[in-house]
């Protein structure tokens, strides 16, 4: 028996019900969002104004919205580079759908755990600015306010179309400064008149960090796919915004040639999500099976944190606690992992998990029983939750004030001489694409109230 220390709540802010009639809401979210901006998120597209309120939402991931906007059927396996962030590699399975452009029948499979970093446009502009400040000197960069250095400002609008534009040919290009920064014209700096020419070179300085990070995840993807499958993919899809800018496609077509690997991207790749998301609207039925891509890989582990019986030579000591109504030596912070990082996910038959757990309480007090959702990206996960790669995803609260006290059992504290109730409960996850359900269970019945707040 093992004593909870986690109990219903989320992984994710993505809502996988459907509605069958009325308005639904399809929203692809940035890939790498952290939990709390996701659950604002979520909140503020609950409240859009004036706009209809949707009777439902669906949300799903950038880089897999970026999958079903930016590839069509083929029956192969193949890298989506997605430069909103992250890569996703995935495999079409050939008796999965047909081949057809009907959406009803174009299925997809993940042939590998997707990996990602931060290496997108906005990188880019962040690699600029700090180019910039190196250039110029720190002196003349602090005088321009954040006003001029921020999206949209008159010099990062005219570093985007130069951004855009850049294909690694000779070609200069020109970025007027703010008169703040206090150079007018300076042979040296390449400066004229408030405006300074990049050469070639200054430009690949700037786009070089982020266009190498992008292709080392390639590589991981594509070195994911042949261990998995001992294929080689045959095509790497490159969508998002700065997917568009010629420099990098040509890097990626240079790395694809040395590999016999095609390179392609779709027509518009900056709209692939946004065209996924209406993708995902117009898909035929509303169940499982009709999902586009039928089956993900579990990014990380997932487990929760519990309570042992203290054993001398398994348990760390430091772990070791006296439990306050029976009086036995427990270990805290013992990892129970409900889902291995890489297993198979699909749709149409989620997993579910189901695991015994305890709770006591004294009669007076509030029954909650407050927990942890973890996760670790590591291939090994750790024992103990005090290890670093274990890392908390949502903090949880659940409530049994509901429940009548006369429905659990009530036993003597040899420890205080006091009666204390003693709540013997399940914890159920079901695992839905990027979603982990909780139920709280109680004899065979879901109670309980849940709060559940993200990490940072």
């Amino acid at each position: 028996m093992a004593c909870a220390q986690s109990c219903r709540g989320r992984d994710s802010p993505q809502s996988s019900g459907h509605s069958s009639s009325g308005r639904t809401f399809h929203t692809a979210a940035q890939g790498q969002q952290s939990r709390e901006p996701g659950r604002v998120s979520l909140h503020a597209q609950q409240h859009p104004g004036r706009n209809p309120k949707p009777d439902s939402f669906l949300f799903f991931s950038k880089p897999r919205a970026a999958l079903v906007g930016g590839t069509t059927p083929g029956g192969d396996r193949g890298v989506l580079a997605s430069t909103q962030a992250q890569h996703l590699t995935i495999k079409e399975e050939d008796n999965l759908f047909r081949r057809s452009h009907d959406l009803e029948h174009f299925r997809i499979e993940e042939a590998a755990i997707g990996s990602g970093d931060k290496c997108g446009a906005t990188f880019v502009d962040r690699e600029f600015l700090g180019w910039l400040e190196h250039w110029i000197g720190r002196d003349a960069y602090q005088k321009i306010p954040p006003s001029a250095t921020r999206h949209g400002s008159n010099m990062m609008k005219a570093f985007e179309f130069a951004k855009c534009n850049f294909s690694g040919d000779d070609d200069d290009m020109e970025i007027l400064l703010p008169a703040e920064c206090g150079i007018y014209t300076d042979s040296n700096l390449n400066i004229k008149q408030h405006v300074l020419t990049l050469k070639k070179e200054q430009m690949e300085l700037v786009f070089d960090p982020c266009v190498n990070r992008t292709l080392e995840l390639i590589d991981g993807q594509v070195d994911s796919v042949m261990k998995t499958s001992s294929r080689k993919p045959k095509m790497v899809f490159v969508v998002g915004g700065f997917g568009s800018n010629p420099y990098l496609y040509s890097k990626i077509e240079e790395y694809c040639s040395q590999r016999s690997i095609a390179a392609r991207f779709p027509p518009h790749p900056w709209s692939a999500a946004a065209r996924a998301a209406v993708c995902r609207g117009l898909e035929i039925g509303t169940d499982d099976l009709h999902h586009v891509i039928v089956v993900r890989l579990a990014r990380q582990h997932y487990g929760t944190p519990v309570a042992n019986i203290f054993q001398p030579g398994v348990h760390d000591p430091e772990d070791m606690f006296i439990n306050r109504f029976t009086g036995l030596e427990m270990a805290r912070g013992q990892m129970s992992w409900l889902s291995e990082k890489g297993e198979r996910l699909p749709d149409a038959n989620p997993k579910k998990i189901s695991i015994d757990l305890a709770t006591q309480f004294e009669p007076g007090d509030d029954c909650l029983v407050p927990g942890e959702l973890v996760g670790c990206y590591d291939d090994e996960p750790p024992a103990r939750l005090a290890e670093p790669a274990a890392r908390f995803i949502c903090r949880v609260q659940g409530d049994f004030n509901d429940v009548p006290l006369s429905t659990f059992p009530k036993s003597m504290s040899p420890v205080t001489g006091r009666e204390y109730y003693e709540i013997d409960f399940k914890l159920e996850a079901t695992f839905r694409a990027d979603d982990i359900e909780w139920r709280l269970m109680y004899r065979g019945k879901e109670y309980g109230k849940t709060t559940v707040t993200y990490d940072q």
